[in-house]
């Protein structure tokens, strides 16, 4: 059977396909663009985006760019609806919501755009070579070859996937991230072999410049502080510390679950405090859980010559933690770093001895940090100390040691979760002093 339109009627369907299309501007010349690479290709030659942060990545087997690199590709507005937190590229919207084809996500503070579903909406082709793309034109084999060769040179590290596959990075951060996913190795421009995420988890730069790779925070966090403007990566690419650089006034996370030691682990602050932290990060554990997971040891041990010997809470958790009638005291970071690991593997950073600031930076990037502080959250008198003979030697201890997990700060107070299923707050500069006696013993989870 023949469908008869008439005239009136095509006319009024070729004004609604104008009204539902998306109009762009074609760009003048076909685009290249490279996962990784903040460079762009047109007419075989490379250039740099005036003011555009971040490059095409690829998640969960989609390729994403930064939705202002988009705008500015094509020529079209780009709109943030706060109200409605939608994003616009013209008459384009985009949700929140990545189960849908058309969404956007936010990362580190860039908005990105699925690349084929928006471009597909447009009405534009997009080409892919491995980790190249075209847009607008198909690339001759020689047009391929010569793009490939000068992103490649505009990238100094490398990392060697499993598959033998080998990935070029124009930044250490990078490189980092891919290298952390694989437990690879990155290479520099001359072949030689600069961080190994199977035993570094730190890098100091300065400039882009590495500067040294260390396992502990400490060691990197020393020789920062020495280097003006100097940053200090995670493995996972995530920027720990930048020296020099003043955090903002205040930050609040407040999206860290509340959860409550009692009854059944009246000593379990810190395992509990770790389960707040390790939830908030995505893992599925519970305070129990990790009360039986953790390392403990002996409250005290004889030895030889009949000495008594304390437990150390960096050894373990030291006596019983279900029990206030048994012998007991609680534990330190090492053994809790090494839980959380289990948890969060690559993902943990034992910021223990480093200053104040660290902290700080650590919430104003949107992270809870895990503390050891006293249980007045201030500093204690020399009267509530005392002095214990270890395996390892004498250490000060005492009974009055809390953990919780800080989530906010501004200018006098410090605000945290309690693991009494509650929030606190505290004088900051009380705070800071009590947290020192301790050791400053820290941890995140990027």
């Amino acid at each position: 059977m023949r469908i008869m339109i008439s005239g009136a009627m095509f006319i009024l369907l070729l004004i609604a396909a104008f009204f539902t299309s998306v109009s762009i501007n074609k760009p003048s010349s076909s685009t290249v663009l490279m996962i990784g690479s903040s460079w762009i290709g047109q007419q075989k030659e490379l250039f740099q985006p005036e003011n555009i942060a971040g490059t095409p990545i690829r998640l969960e087997g989609v390729t994403y760019v930064p939705s202002r690199l988009l705008a500015q590709i094509y020529d079209v507005s780009l709109h943030w609806d706060s109200q409605t937190a939608e994003l616009k590229l013209n008459n384009l919207t985009l949700s929140k919501n990545k189960e849908k084809q058309l969404h956007y996500r936010l990362i580190d503070g860039i908005s990105y755009v699925p690349l084929r579903a928006v471009l597909t909406s447009f009405g534009e082709p997009i080409y892919v070579y491995g980790n190249l793309l075209s847009l607008s034109d198909p690339l001759l084999e020689k047009e391929f070859t010569s793009y490939q060769k000068s992103f490649i040179d505009k990238k100094p590290y490398r990392v060697q996937l499993a598959n033998q596959q080998v990935q070029y990075f124009e930044s250490l951060k990078m490189a980092l991230a891919e290298a952390n996913q694989a437990q690879a190795t990155v290479v520099d421009a001359e072949g030689t072999a600069v961080f190994d995420t199977t035993k570094d988890t730190y890098a100091v730069l300065q400039n882009d410049t590495l500067l040294y790779s260390f396992t502990d925070f400490t060691e990197a966090y020393s020789l920062a502080t020495h280097y003006a403007g100097a940053v200090i990566l995670h493995k996972t690419g995530n920027p720990i510390f930048v020296s020099g650089d003043q955090t903002a006034p205040s930050a609040q996370i407040d999206d860290v679950p509340l959860i409550h030691q009692y009854p059944e682990l009246p000593r379990g602050c810190e395992v509990t405090s770790l389960a707040m932290m390790l939830q908030w990060g995505g893992s599925d554990v519970d305070k129990l859980s990790l009360a039986q997971e953790v390392r403990t040891i002996p409250a005290t041990t004889v030895d030889e010559e009949g000495k008594t010997i304390h437990g150390h809470p960096n050894d373990g958790f030291v006596g019983d933690m279900y029990s206030l009638t048994k012998p007991g005291l609680g534990v330190y970071h090492k053994p809790v770093a090494e839980l959380a690991n289990q948890y969060a593997p690559g993902r943990v950073a034992d910021l223990t001895g480093s200053d104040w600031e660290v902290v700080e930076y650590q919430l104003s990037m949107g992270r809870p940090v895990w503390v050891i502080i006293s249980t007045t959250f201030a500093p204690l008198p020399s009267s509530e100390w005392l002095t214990w003979n270890t395996s390892s030697g004498p250490i000060q201890i005492t009974y009055r040691e809390h953990a919780a997990i800080i989530t906010g700060y501004d200018h006098d107070k410090v605000y945290f979760n309690e693991p009494f299923g509650k929030t606190s707050e505290a004088n900051k500069e009380g705070f800071k002093k009590g947290w020192e006696q301790f050791g400053k013993q820290a941890i995140t989870i990027l």
